[in-house]
């Protein structure tokens, strides 16, 4: 594809490209010389802190607070120093060395944008798109960001006078670790990855890979690491990558397929008759596991829309619908399954806690409010597990409960063997 044929995305509006923020870099170099002036000087002139943060890299200069250590210490700078100041001060932009360039014979344009340790960037008239390894190990402030970019493909910027919105149309494919090394299929996915169960159900799709032996695929998979050492040159994939990469583009850039009533009627049904489907109760409060969510049906749309492009189809048929439906039924089977009722439950996914797990909380509060009217605020630890397992609950269930009850805020206990609700 050549750069000419895309159609760039509109800006949803124009933002002013100055900040107030300076290079760590050029501040560091400055500040290192400014320390070497008197340190009780300094102090005195209430400077010294921000200097030996800005000379370490640990903090964030602008040219604000330049332009403060500029006036404290007027006439106690060199002339060097202090006209490297102002030109900070002045300047509003600062670009980073090229570290590395490397020529491929390509008939076309590509772009990968790769920006070091923070991977956060501007692209103005660039369509990217996002792979993320190891998604488990990121910041928490980089997680809380991914929220709005997956939901509703925006990206809000808020830093100096920038405050703008912008829009963030990518897919995101990413891999993350469990928690113990491997999946275990009989507790939900969100307890055994170090992320919150709002970032992971906002993926249209989760794939569990469990390392089963299996001795037919472990001889193929062996023999194919193999083979690479012995004749690499040989060894090819079924669709050459500069075809596929090609095919991808075209699809992309030229497919814009019309959703067909039949499809629509596939995916309805689908969503009606899974989401209303009779699940299993746990007593007179009991909550109905929820099989399926409107955001799972608009993932459905979505994967019905891609297997139209990558057919380069104009029309999403009821195959497509199929199709996708299918990838839903297997990803709800692999992570959304409760495994004390053997039914789909998305909350399992959303929230990290079934249906059968609410219940259980739900009868416990119930009891402890029935115990509290009886005996009073202080309840014997022992009359609730003894009330609790006539409601058919397990011992370990019930004091897994009552111990994350006391995290939580819920229960306290005064003194050994007795409980007590939280004053509200």
């Amino acid at each position: 594809m050549k750069a000419s044929e895309f159609q760039i995305p509109q800006k949803l509006r124009r933002i002013s490209s100055e900040s107030d923020f300076v290079s760590k870099e050029k501040a560091s170099s400055l500040c290192e010389e400014i320390s070497k002036l008197n340190k009780s000087m300094l102090l005195s002139k209430g400077v010294w802190s921000t200097i030996y943060n800005f000379k370490k890299m640990t903090g964030t200069p602008t040219r604000s607070s330049l332009k403060t250590i500029r006036e404290k210490l007027k006439g106690l700078l060199s002339e060097e120093i202090n006209s490297g100041i102002l030109e900070l001060e002045k300047r509003d932009t600062f670009l980073n060395d090229v570290v590395n360039v490397e020529k491929k014979k390509y008939e076309g344009y590509v772009y990968d944008l790769y920006v070091p340790k923070t991977n956060n960037f501007v692209a103005e008239g660039i369509i990217v798109h996002n792979c993320v390894d190891e998604i488990d190990k990121m910041e928490k402030e980089d997680r809380i960001a991914m929220h709005e970019a997956m939901e509703q493909q925006t990206i809000t910027i808020a830093k100096a006078n920038i405050h703008s919105t912008l829009r963030a149309e990518t897919t995101i494919l990413a891999a993350a670790n469990p928690k113990l090394g491997r999946f275990d299929p009989y507790q939900p996915l969100g307890s055994q990855i170090d992320m919150p169960a709002t970032l992971i159900s906002r993926f249209d799709l989760i794939f569990t890979i469990r390392d089963l032996p299996d001795r037919k695929t472990d001889d193929k998979l062996a023999s194919h690491i193999l083979e690479t050492f012995r004749k690499p040159q040989e060894i090819k994939p079924e669709i050459e990558p500069e075809i596929m990469k090609r095919y991808i583009a075209y699809a992309k850039q030229h497919c814009r397929p019309q959703i067909s009533s039949e499809a629509i009627s596939e995916i309805k049904d689908f969503f009606v008759n899974l989401r209303n489907k009779r699940s299993g109760e746990l007593g007179d409060e009991g909550v109905r596991a929820i099989s399926i969510s409107a955001r799972q049906l608009e993932a459905m749309v979505r994967l019905a829309y891609a297997s139209a492009k990558i057919r380069l189809s104009e029309t999403v048929t009821r195959e497509d619908a199929l199709r996708a439906i299918n990838l839903m039924k297997y990803c709800l089977h692999q992570v959304g399954v409760d495994p004390e009722t053997n039914e789909l439950d998305i909350d399992r996914i959303v929230t990290g806690i079934t249906s059968s797990e609410r219940n259980r909380v739900i009868t416990i509060r119930k009891l402890i409010k029935e115990l509290e009217e009886m005996h009073g605020s202080n309840i014997a630890l022992a009359d609730l597990i003894d009330a609790a397992k006539g409601k058919g609950i397990e011992e370990s269930k019930i004091e897994e409960i009552i111990e994350k009850m006391k995290r939580d805020g819920e229960l306290y206990e005064p003194k050994q063997g007795i409980i007590r609700s939280m004053p509200k």
